[in-house]
């Protein structure tokens, strides 16, 4: 009996100093928390936070055209046939127009079966019909001024009898990687000159940067308004504007 007054007396001790241990921890999370919390609070009250902005208007210096080859027969082989003698033309045109061959891009021939319609008009039936092979003839030029004119004389194939459809031009500016450094380098000194600004109108100072973030890279037409969250790239246009925007965060004394 002694002995179990012994071991009860044992485990109540155990607990005891364990919940003391308990409160004592949580006591000082909870002040560590409350001082961190207030430490925050702190920061945000003695700094300013301001977007920042740059942009500089480019000229595209890689020019594309890009086509689509389309030929169509009730049999496979005459219908690769065709799709040769329309490539072979395209590619006699481009090469009169001053297109280097090694600057004109093949792509794959892709094969679909073509099937019978129902007589109602509404799905296939399992009657093939005949097949259509597609094929896709590009170059890429740093003379935007031959792009451009290929890809407005490209009618000309269609009296040849190629079935072709050709696509606007695309334009793309190859030092962009180069530029964006440039643009959060403007857009880090805007955004501290907007800083000194605001902090100016209450006599404060501004002190360190102590964040910073990077948004979204806007490359449109020149003189365009469009604004996307996820970042326009604009392929369209030959002059074109990069815009970079930084979000920054200073200390204020």
């Amino acid at each position: 009996m002694e002995n179990k007054n012994i071991s009860k007396g044992s485990n109540a001790a155990g607990l005891g100093l364990f919940l003391a241990v308990g409160i004592i921890i949580g006591a000082w999370l909870l002040g560590w928390h409350f001082t961190e919390a207030k430490r925050i609070d702190n920061a945000h009250r003695n700094s300013i936070e301001v977007k920042g902005y740059a942009q500089k208007d480019i000229e595209s210096d890689l020019g594309q055209w890009m086509s689509l080859l389309k030929a169509r027969s009730n049999n496979l082989t005459s219908a690769y046939t065709i799709i040769n003698d329309y490539k072979a033309k395209t590619i006699k045109y481009l090469k009169d127009n001053g297109v280097s061959e090694n600057d004109i891009k093949l792509g794959a021939v892709y094969t679909r079966e073509i099937f019978q319609q129902k007589d109602n008009g509404y799905g296939e039936t399992n009657q093939l019909e005949g097949y259509e092979l597609t094929m896709n003839i590009s170059f890429q030029s740093r003379n935007l001024d031959k792009v451009e004119e290929i890809s407005q004389k490209a009618t000309d194939l269609i009296q040849q009898g190629v079935n072709i459809s050709s696509f606007e031009p695309q334009f793309f500016y190859t030092k962009i990687e180069d530029l964006k450094l440039e643009m959060l380098g403007e857009a880090s000194k805007n955004a501290y000159e907007r800083a000194e600004k605001l902090a100016g109108n209450t006599d404060s100072e501004v002190g360190t940067l102590q964040s910073a973030s990077q948004g979204v890279f806007q490359i449109t037409s020149r003189n365009s308004t469009e604004v996307s969250d996820y970042g326009s790239f604009d392929t369209q246009s030959r002059l074109k504007t990069i815009k970079a925007v930084i979000t920054a965060s200073f200390s204020v004394k």
